[in-house]
């Protein structure tokens, strides 16, 4: 049950149609784990935490450098070299007093994601490596966890909810991952912040439909964006 003061903090979602109290109480009681807190996580945790997700886990071993600046919204320009997962967690603990932050200072690699992974029911990845994005795939469907995945590509994004109730999970879609003359990072090929933006919120959507019960639908299914030409496919395979 939500508190007087957490009603009129999500007052203004609990009257949304298709929401209702009964998805509030049920983000509340939902645990989420965000693997990444850079371009992708940073905006995901503003939201995903503005949503009343109850239990939120923070995986995240970097530190801020002056390029994250642009479109990592959560750190600031007199914090470089401070720690992302701490300055993230000292900051959605101020946005939203109601809900639990767990912070993870780690590189995920298999030593710890068996210890960090399954204590929660839904899994968010917005890494930048493609070893830690099959790991983390293969390891969801070990435990059986949903996965949203997210990954961008200049002007580009690909969001995907993965694995849910036994759907198709990331290695049925893209068996091995691609080598890494054709996957550039954000270092070699750019970024700016309205792919990250746009990628972080359709993640977040995807979380919401895992709540709410539609995610169903959109199982089996890859979201193509491409910003520069304002144009969208959705995949189904």
């Amino acid at each position: 049950m939500l508190t007087p003061d957490e009603f009129k903090y999500y007052q203004r979602q609990i009257i949304l149609d298709n929401f209702g109290l009964l998805h509030q109480e049920k983000a509340k009681n939902t645990s989420l784990l965000i693997i990444g807190a850079g371009g992708l996580g940073s905006p995901l945790l503003q939201m995903c935490s503005g949503i009343g997700i109850g239990k939120i886990g923070i995986v995240d071993f970097d530190s801020v450098a002056i390029h994250n600046l642009h479109r990592q919204y959560l750190y600031y320009y007199n914090e470089i070299n401070q720690p992302k997962s701490s300055l993230a967690t000292q900051k959605i603990k101020q946005r939203n007093p109601f809900i639990e932050i767990i912070e993870h200072p780690v590189l995920l690699d298999e030593s710890n994601i068996h210890n960090i992974l399954p204590n929660y029911d839904i899994i968010a990845d917005g890494t930048d490596n493609f070893t830690t994005r099959y790991l983390v795939n293969d390891v969801c469907v070990q435990y059986q966890k949903p996965l949203v995945f997210g990954s961008i590509f200049k002007w580009t994004s690909q969001v995907a909810l993965f694995n849910y109730n036994g759907s198709k999970h990331l290695r049925d879609l893209f068996p091995e991952p691609p080598n890494p003359e054709e996957a550039p990072s954000c270092a070699e090929a750019g970024v700016i912040n309205t792919v990250t933006t746009h990628c972080a919120s359709l993640m977040a959507q995807l979380i919401v439909f895992c709540i709410t019960g539609k995610a169903q639908e959109w199982t089996n299914t890859l979201i193509l964006s491409d910003l520069w030409n304002f144009k969208q496919q959705i995949i189904r395979y």
